[in-house]
């Protein structure tokens, strides 16, 4: 394998059949990370096989363990660092999955839990507008991801018979496990107290919420509830409720055979066509498309 700055080590391509880059895997050594920051357009599985490292996410420097699992959406800039006060040792090993959030959302969606964050985690950096959040899961005893991780390196650098339908469900197992038995510890821009129960409570009634009755049941002034949302997420009442209509949405046609005006219905949409239009504007695709697109082929 080689690192990400081409340090000699020999790396097959990128896995078919998916898509040119829609999956790409390092593994780092101490002696071969860079510390520089950057954005990357896919989600960023990154996990720490043996030692420690200091991540740098926006200037914050963030602990990572053997066992640890940092994910980031795309747009979150960061990387391991090596200043002074957090050096790397030569025998640290970081292995990296880099993955295209499109292929998330056609192949690993469905077997994460609805109503997690784990799912939000996921889901929400597929339309616009997104501002980036990262997580670390907590598994130092987790023997099951650690081996999850050994079979995809294992399956990646062999390349026998059928490895790339071995890989994909490697990766489901892999998201699989870090939703059900790792525990969230760091969100990025976590919300504070005050809000965190308006989202949830937009979250569960997406269908029917109005800001009306939202910011009553809250003590809020309307005015006040906008401001306070737009403040801590950067999104006003209607944005964010869409933006729940849309996931559930997203769900409802890739997971089941319902017909589109009946998703609509179900998320909230009672005027089919106003469902079209704000749907291609975010997934940049028609429902029905979205739907009976091949693998890989509809355009977000």
């Amino acid at each position: 394998m080689k690192n990400e700055y081409g340090v000699t080590r020999k790396m097959p391509p990128p896995v078919p059949p998916h898509q040119k880059d829609d999956v790409v895997i390092w593994a780092y050594d101490g002696d071969n990370i860079s510390g520089i920051p950057r954005e990357r357009d896919f989600f960023v599985f990154q996990y720490i096989y043996k030692g420690y490292v200091y991540e740098n996410i926006n200037g914050r420097l963030l602990l990572l363990q053997e066992g640890d699992t940092f994910l980031a959406q795309p747009n979150v800039r960061h990387c391991v660092s090596r200043q002074k006060l957090s050096p790397v040792a030569g025998d640290t090993c970081v292995v990296y999955f880099a993955i295209k959030k499109e292929l998330c959302l056609q192949s690993y969606l469905s077997y994460i839990p609805e109503d997690t964050d784990m799912l939000h985690f996921f889901i929400n950096p597929l339309g616009s507008g997104n501002i980036g959040q990262y997580m670390v899961v907590k598994g130092k005893k987790n023997v099951d991801i650690r081996r999850i991780i050994e079979n995809i390196l294992l399956e990646y650098t062999r390349m026998d018979r059928f490895y790339t339908r071995v890989l994909d469900g490697l990766f489901v197992t892999l998201i699989s496990l870090l939703a059900r038995n790792c525990t969230i510890c760091s969100v990025h821009m976590q919300r504070n107290n005050v809000i965190s129960p308006i989202l949830n409570f937009l979250r569960c009634n997406y269908a029917g919420a109005t800001l009306k009755e939202t910011a009553e049941k809250f003590n809020y002034h309307p005015n006040y509830l906008c401001a306070l949302l737009r403040k801590e997420t950067g999104k006003n009442f209607t944005e964010l409720v869409r933006g729940y209509r849309l996931e559930k949405a997203c769900l409802l046609l890739n997971h089941s055979d319902l017909p589109v005006s009946e998703v609509a219905s179900l998320v909230g949409y009672s005027n089919i066509s106003h469902f079209y239009r704000i749907f291609k504007e975010k997934y940049k695709v028609m429902p029905s498309k979205f739907r009976t697109a091949p693998f890989g082929q509809a355009a977000l």
